[in-house]
């Protein structure tokens, strides 16, 4: 090489220091070579740094991934495995060394062929594309009969490094379970409210009916189709709507009892009674420390006919007390003038006959008005007026006016 540019420097360059221009030229290959070998150098560093880089984050990551209480796998593009937490050990009855570097479906089960969730994990691989809550029912090895919601999303390595998918597995069998009771139960309580001898209607915070039983339908005439969707306050009379509706909120929370009586104005506009007994339905949150309202129930009696029956008793107690006062008055008036106007001629035993006559008459007047107590307490119109009472009187009365008839 140095005799080829000794040569090009005299005869191709016509150069008169050929060894100057050698020199120069080596220097010049020098340099550039001690350059390159530098750049070479800082690459290599690079590329050990970033080695380490990287090894340090997938202790990272898989130091969090143990932690995980959720099963997780990661796969290759390959459906190998390339590492599991501890959860996931856990839950399948496993152990790493069954795991690693095994084909996914081995480990599940030798004959397992979900084409759903291979399918979707190719898709991961070779478009980029997530899922999420793929539901799987299957009989896994071990731990039996299991549906599963699994989750895969595509984690994206360095320059020259495939691609690996992170996989997550939630067991749902129990939940699944509860949701199926919770639906039978729910079918046997629509069910039974449905066919339930009594009228039971249900309605949401928003007061608006949700249920309207067959029972409900025969008292008020409405068909369910009618009501249901419709304000509470389309069974009640129009002048009755805001009083039965705050009655009805107050029972609901524990006022009255939850007891009262509710005017339903029925389809063909007649008014019947109805007593009312209802209560919330809540979800509860946070360990039963915080509750929702999401419905009431209400069973209804209907009590219209002995509410007037009722009324009818209360009419005939007016009646006969008022009716029975006017012969009691002409038997008192007749005894107390009898008394003044035979006085000192009656033998002893008459006198005391004619005492008695006027005492009786007296009690049975007091009878009487306390029939007439009952209809106005029933009416809420009585007023009480409490008085001093000598008890041993009262005794001594009560022994006197039965004493001669047990004599004779």
């Amino acid at each position: 090489v140095s005799f080829y540019l000794i040569y090009r420097a005299i005869v191709v360059a016509n150069i008169s220091d050929p060894f100057t221009f050698l020199w120069k030229n080596l220097k010049d290959k020098e340099l550039a070579l001690s350059h390159a070998l530098e750049e070479s150098w800082r690459v290599s560093e690079s590329l050990k740094t970033s080695e380490q880089s990287y090894r340090d984050a997938l202790v990272y990551t898989q130091s969090i991934i143990d932690t995980v209480k959720q099963p997780l796998i990661v796969l290759d593009e390959k459906l190998i495995v390339d590492s599991a937490n501890k959860s996931f050990y856990k839950f399948f009855w496993t152990s790493q060394e069954n795991t690693e570097k095994k084909y996914l479906p081995i480990i599940f089960n030798q004959e397992w062929d979900e084409k759903r969730l291979f399918q979707r994990l190719r898709q991961v691989i070779l478009e980029g594309v997530n899922f999420y809550d793929l539901e799987v029912t299957h009989n896994y090895p071990k731990i039996g009969q299991k549906i599963l919601l699994f989750s895969g999303k595509k984690i994206k390595l360095p320059v020259n490094r495939p691609p690996l998918i992170l996989l997550s597995v939630e067991d749902i069998t129990e939940r699944k379970q509860m949701e199926t009771e919770l639906h039978e139960t729910k079918d046997y309580l629509e069910k039974l409210i449905k066919h339930a001898n009594a009228p039971i209607i249900v309605w949401n915070p928003e007061f608006e009916v949700i249920q309207f039983n067959y029972a409900f339908e025969q008292f008020s005439g409405y068909k369910a189709d009618e009501i249901i969707g419709q304000k509470l306050d389309i069974l009640f009379p129009p002048d009755l709507k805001q009083q039965s509706l705050q009655n009805i909120i107050n029972s609901a929370e524990g006022e009255n009892r939850g007891i009262i009586e509710i005017p339903i104005l029925c389809k063909n506009q007649k008014k019947r009674i109805l007593l009312w007994s209802s209560a919330n339905i809540y979800k509860y949150y946070y360990n039963n420390e915080k509750r929702q309202l999401i419905a009431t129930i209400a069973q209804g009696q209907d009590i219209t006919e002995l509410k007037q029956i009722d009324k009818s008793k209360n009419e005939f107690l007016s009646l006969a007390s008022h009716q029975l006062r006017t012969p009691l008055s002409v038997i008192m008036l007749s005894a107390e003038m009898l008394e003044r106007s035979a006085a000192g001629e009656l033998s002893e035993k008459a006198g005391q006959y004619l005492k008695n006559i006027s005492s009786m008459s007296k009690n049975m007047s007091d009878l009487i008005e306390s029939f007439l107590n009952i209809s106005k307490i029933e009416l809420g119109t009585f007023v009480a007026y409490p008085e001093m009472s000598n008890l041993n009187e009262k005794v001594d009365r009560g022994v006197q006016e039965i004493l001669p008839f047990i004599k004779d």
